[in-house]
């Protein structure tokens, strides 16, 4: 069987041939025409063949990435289980080691070496009020565009500098 790009561009050359007559003034005689129709219908049936079988092989990959995106949220909530079990045994080895008054211990000789470090990087702070009622040269603010108003605009037929409102897209749905 052709492949996809194949039959595609079979489909094109006949129909450039067609073209290429039409625009050179000339006539297809009905022998021509009948070829022509024949090809055309053998074109369209590999196409069909074909996607008859991206359809397939699409199926199945949608499958394995359906499967495969369960398995990825089953992954992350075990990881997030272990690492909350980890940083809680850390929290609660800290404490004991903080109230022992031992910044270091070593397990088993040649084992683990546990050592109560201080955190790099700057210093945390807490902003336990509201953020609007601190004074603006401490705030932070971020501009965007309002998509949504603008689209509107633009469909009524506003004209606004530097927007314009684009094609929908396309897509292949595989049922």
């Amino acid at each position: 069987m052709a492949t996809l790009n194949t039959i595609t561009a079979d489909y094109r050359a006949l129909l450039d041939l067609v073209d290429h007559v039409a625009e050179a003034g000339g006539e297809i005689d009905t022998d021509t025409d009948a070829l022509i129709a024949l090809l055309s219908h053998d074109l369209m049936g590999q196409l069909e063949q074909k996607a008859d079988a991206y359809a397939a092989v699409i199926d199945e990959h949608q499958t394995w990435a359906g499967f495969y995106a369960a398995k990825r949220k089953t992954l992350a909530a075990k990881q997030n289980a272990h690492e909350a079990i980890a940083r809680r045994m850390k929290e609660q080895m800290m404490r004991a080691m903080n109230v022992m008054g031992r910044k270091r211990l070593e397990t088993q000789p040649g084992g683990l070496l546990l050592t109560v470090c201080a955190n790099g990087g700057v210093q945390p702070v807490e902003i336990t009020g509201e953020p609007d009622a601190l004074p603006p040269y401490l705030q932070r603010v971020r501009v965007t565009a309002n998509t949504e108003l603008i689209r509107e605009k633009l469909q009524a037929g506003e004209e606004i500098t530097g927007c314009k409102l684009l094609d929908r897209g396309y897509h292949l749905r595989v049922k």
